[in-house]
């Protein structure tokens, strides 16, 4: 199911948008409710849904001495479908580029995160995430020492669930109102606190 996840964020086509402004250690962004995106999965049309599952209202980005922590806040996150998950681009002051994917299906719905480069080879990394659906949360905490320390991130996040049918795939991205498209949107640079 792993690699049905990232072969999903590929066809979303997730990727990098240019660098912006330097910000202090704790970066929060508000994302419109109702901007999912449905994919048809036959036609692969793209159309706004009104769907909530997995509508990601709230982002926090908290850079500290020991990790980048990313909290993510959902108008209402079900274990529905067959599959969901989320995708968190890390970019470093280096230019290190880093992808998190979280993924969770039915029996396994705690989830599991790995990270992974740019060309989809693991990185051995001590990742911690918790996905609380009663409280429409997502929390993951990135060690600084498995993105070598940086002095600044950026960070981008999307979620996205797939239906039981595999008629529809659901997607929303944390910093772009109404639309997914070819590549996730970064915050700006957050420096270490």
């Amino acid at each position: 199911m792993r690699k049905l996840a990232t072969s999903l964020v590929l066809a979303l086509g997730l990727s990098l948008i240019p660098v912006s402004a330097a910000h202090a250690a704790d970066y929060t962004v508000r994302d419109a409710r109702g901007d999912v995106v449905t994919f048809d999965m036959e036609t692969g049309e793209e159309t706004l849904s009104s769907v909530a599952n997995g509508d990601i209202v709230r982002t926090r980005f908290v850079h500290s001495n020991k990790a980048v922590v990313v909290r993510v806040k959902f108008r209402s996150l079900a274990k529905q479908g067959l599959f969901r998950g989320d995708y968190v681009r890390v970019v470093t002051d280096a230019g290190l580029r880093r992808d998190v994917h979280v993924s969770a299906m039915s029996g396994q719905w705690k989830g599991d995160a790995e990270m992974t480069r740019p060309n989809h080879k693991p990185v051995d990394c001590d990742l911690s995430h918790r996905i609380d659906y009663g409280k429409n949360l997502l929390t993951l905490r990135i060690p600084r020492a498995c993105l070598n320390n940086p002095r600044w991130v950026r960070v981008g996040v999307a979620s996205f669930w797939l239906k039981g049918d595999l008629s529809a795939m659901y997607a929303d991205d944390a910093q772009k109102d109404g639309k997914v498209g070819n590549r996730v949107a970064l915050s700006p640079r957050i420096r270490r606190g």
